[in-house]
């Protein structure tokens, strides 16, 4: 505490060569090392949708489950054009009004949450897009923070780089 403070006021210099490194690394750092983590998953659509679904599935004679273990998820795959439009569309208007008109992410979202987070004093709006969603549903936790946040929005711009508008909503 105390020391730390007389030290800064000291050392000028060295504090904000310190603060800008630990700025820069934060900045640059969780992005790259967020990228090359999950970077494996985001290489099919297949890869990106059964991430979470390790674990045990025990069948019964009809084949419906009976037992799970570890959160093994059964998932049935339903392909967009077998969607209804409108049910496509109430998604869209529900969720992400402007999905087809942004990198992943929506700035004005984030800004809006931000203004309420900080009025709240925690964490309350998620301002996620639907490729967001998908990135926090299938690649991080549920936890929020704002480093969860951030690799969010990493992982968002990537597989709106990677995949079509179709692709990420299907």
């Amino acid at each position: 505490g105390r020391r730390f403070v007389h030290w800064a006021r000291n050392n000028r210099k060295q504090f904000f060569i310190l603060a800008g490194t630990s700025a820069f690394l934060v900045i640059v750092g969780i992005p790259v090392f967020t990228y090359f983590y999950f970077a494996k998953d985001l290489g099919s659509k297949e890869s990106i949708l059964t991430r979470n679904e390790e674990g045990v599935v025990l069948l019964d004679r009809k084949n419906k489950p009976f037992f799970t273990l570890y959160d093994a998820k059964k998932k049935e795959y339903i392909p967009l054009d077998q969607i209804n439009k409108n049910l496509q569309n109430a998604v869209l208007a529900s969720e992400d009004k402007d999905f087809y008109n942004h990198p992943g992410f929506s700035i004005k979202g984030i800004a809006r949450a931000a203004v309420a987070d900080i009025l709240h004093a925690q964490v309350k709006q998620g301002a996620s897009t639907l490729t967001q969603q998908l990135v926090k549903n299938v690649l991080l936790s549920s936890q929020r923070s704002f480093l969860r946040k951030y690799q969010e929005i990493v992982l968002a711009v990537e597989v709106d780089r990677r995949y079509s508008k179709d692709d990420v909503l299907e």
